[in-house]
């Protein structure tokens, strides 16, 4: 009996370390905010909404917001802000302080990158076109995964974006594919995966519940 517990036990804690890290490579966008949390597991762990900014912030360096960190390859100037809802409000998203994304590929390649301290599943926002509409922006993770997402299609109307990958990474890099675009990131969120202590809590978890059952 103990055998067939322990097999059992094995064989879950097993499934859900696989489920941590799935080795199939694929990338799924998502423009509805709640279907994209119900994709990654519930609300996202990592979230920020940027309302601790009180004057614009030009990020000539990248600043750590906790869970992960923002940053520009753009090296003589700022290309990556925060600001309040009074400056670059065509591309606010809800009223509040909002971070602010200058993309180009025109010759010059200028790109946002994520680095999260350790690894996501998720990356999500809600995207302020600034009327730079049906813009396509494509993105890569470390992870080995690679996608798009389009901007708005009119208007300043905000809408989310945001995609759940199969392969966890820790960085994620935008850029437009062609042109340039400015666009505003709000109510960002991102799912990390769970710590060994977690999945070990799990199978622990898991064996107590088989163990009871089989008393019954």
């Amino acid at each position: 009996m103990k055998t067939r517990i322990s097999k059992t036990v094995t064989t879950l804690c097993a499934a859900l370390v696989v489920f941590g890290g799935q080795a199939s490579a694929s990338i799924v966008v998502h423009t509805v905010r709640d279907l994209w949390e119900a994709a990654a597991g519930g609300p996202p762990d990592i979230t920020d909404n940027f309302n601790d900014i009180t004057t614009d912030v030009f990020l000539s360096t990248s600043p750590d917001r906790g869970a992960y960190t923002p940053w520009s390859n753009y090296a003589t100037g700022s290309r990556l802000d925060m600001y309040p809802p009074s400056i670059y409000a065509e591309c606010n998203v809800d009223g509040t302080d909002f971070l602010l994304a200058f993309l180009r590929n025109d010759g010059f390649n200028e790109y946002i990158t994520f680095a999260f301290d350790s690894p996501v599943t998720s990356w999500g926002a809600d995207v302020g076109p600034g009327g730079y509409n049906s813009r396509r922006i494509d993105f890569t993770t470390n992870g080995g995964d690679g996608g798009y997402y389009i901007t708005p299609a009119s208007g300043y109307d905000d809408e989310f974006r945001g995609f759940v990958a199969s392969n966890p990474f820790t960085l994620v890099t935008f850029t437009v594919s062609s042109g340039f675009t400015a666009q505003g990131w709000d109510n960002f969120g991102a799912h990390s995966i769970p710590e060994p202590t977690t999945v070990a809590l799990l199978c622990l978890g898991a064996a107590g519940l088989l163990a009871r059952r089989r008393c019954w």
